[in-house]
């Protein structure tokens, strides 16, 4: 405070002094000037923010509530052949201020029915139902595959946003058609997004 009034001061004593005495200079740290600095700092810290997703655009055999998909229709009724499901997420305004990682990790790697009895030697039947989600922020592009995905075992995917990023986060949830049946069950997996830090 004690700096800003002293420069307030002084500028009317240069003005006098440029007026009335033509031999003194005004510009410069001369006779008759005074001059003062500062420094101004603030620490931006690492910041990531990842809101609560919406489902967007059309979805076809699949809805989205409470935190979870829903296939609407999983197998054919006729046949016992998993039916073709997709549906959008959108995390909006997701952020970054720093180069981070966008991580998606399934946990089971793929569809696991957790309660499906066996599975006679005869005949082949899908017991593992694989699915892809395509992410998408910004600049940056993430492909999480099940396809080859032992049963039970996690897959990961991720990538660096080579930067700070901002904008809305989407996600592509599809499953495809099979052209095996798949056993009586309730068939689940649990998907993990992280950005920041390395999942």
């Amino acid at each position: 405070m004690t700096r800003l009034r002293l420069l307030l001061v002084s500028l009317p004593a240069l003005a006098s002094t440029a007026l009335f005495s033509a031999g003194v200079q005004a510009d410069g740290d001369g006779p008759g000037s005074a001059s003062a600095q500062f420094t101004v700092t603030g620490q931006a810290p690492k910041v990531c923010a990842l809101p609560s997703p919406q489902a967007t655009g059309s979805a076809t055999n699949a809805t989205f509530a409470g935190n979870a998909v829903n296939i609407t229709q999983f197998i054919d009724s006729s046949n016992a052949r998993v039916v073709a499901s997709n549906l959008s997420l959108q995390y909006p305004s997701t952020l970054c201020n720093y180069n981070a990682t966008l991580s998606i990790k399934s946990t089971n790697g793929g569809l696991v029915s957790t309660d499906a009895g066996s599975v006679a030697s005869a005949g082949a039947f899908l017991q593992n139902v694989p699915y892809t989600i395509q992410a998408v922020w910004g600049p940056v592009s993430l492909m999480l595959d099940t396809n080859n995905a032992s049963k039970g075992s996690a897959v990961l995917a991720s990538t660096q946003t080579n930067g700070a990023i901002s904008g809305n986060l989407e996600l592509h949830f599809a499953v495809a058609g099979s052209t095996l049946p798949v056993p009586q069950g309730t068939y689940q997996d649990t998907i993990l997004i992280k950005i920041g830090a390395q999942m």
